[in-house]
């Protein structure tokens, strides 16, 4: 939900077009969930690793570096941030439905299985794992794509094969 808040704290639900272009224009920027235009906040729930999470990430991927990476993303099916680790990049997504655990077992399944075949680049599971707080994570390898839009046809052939 994205919502605009004036300084006279009322809160006026914006057009899906706009909320479209915001989106995309948050993306673009590499900001975090929280973006001020015009004297518009813009609010998104979604995208929010709290420090607990951050600091259960940290051991369940003993690193001692875990830094965010530009914005967060993923969608509100499950919040998703970019770090950098002691080893890298990767991916985190965190979801508190209750069916997370199946959900993020059978992606990762399908990652190992996409891996297998060597004909199209996904990101590498990393681990999935029960958060103590709530939900379950995902940890992937991060792998910077961009849009895809142009190579839907070849994306599709790939997998298919």
């Amino acid at each position: 939900m994205i919502s605009t808040t004036t300084n006279k704290t009322t809160t006026t639900p914006l057009s899906l077009s706009t909320t479209l272009s915001t989106t995309a224009r948050l993306t673009r920027q590499n900001r975090g969930s929280v973006h001020a235009t015009r004297g518009i906040r813009i609010l998104s729930p979604c995208h929010v690793m709290s420090k607990a999470l951050e600091d259960f990430l940290r051991s369940q991927l003993s690193t001692s570096v875990l830094r965010p990476l530009g914005a967060a993303g993923g969608g509100c099916i499950s919040d998703g941030r970019s770090y950098l680790t002691d080893s890298g990049q990767v991916f985190v997504k965190h979801n508190t439905k209750r069916e997370a655990e199946v959900m993020f077992k059978g992606e990762a399944a399908s990652l190992e299985a996409i891996l297998k075949t060597d004909t199209l680049r996904v990101p590498k599971p990393v681990k999935v794992a029960e958060y103590p707080g709530g939900g379950w994570v995902l940890v992937t390898e991060h792998l910077n794509i961009g849009s895809l839009r142009s190579q839907q046809a070849a994306l599709g052939r790939q997998l298919a094969r």
